[in-house]
């Protein structure tokens, strides 16, 4: 069974997912470069997401310091 935790970072990485498919499917449409910019944001957010997952780290964990 699935940790809170475990659960919530499915949810917030489907959501990232789901946004810059959207932001890639209408990037035409709206040539913006601030969209752009944020959907490259968010796949890099959603790959570090992503790696953290996988190392078995807590997103806390494996953030970089600030």
């Amino acid at each position: 069974m699935e940790s809170a935790e475990t659960q919530r970072l499915s949810h917030l990485q489907q959501a990232l997912h789901d946004t810059v498919a959207t932001l890639e499917k209408t990037r035409h449409a709206f040539k913006s470069r601030d969209l752009a910019e944020l959907r490259k944001r968010l796949e890099v957010l959603l790959q570090n997401l992503s790696d953290t997952a996988a190392s078995g780290k807590t997103p806390v964990e494996g953030s970089a310091p600030a």
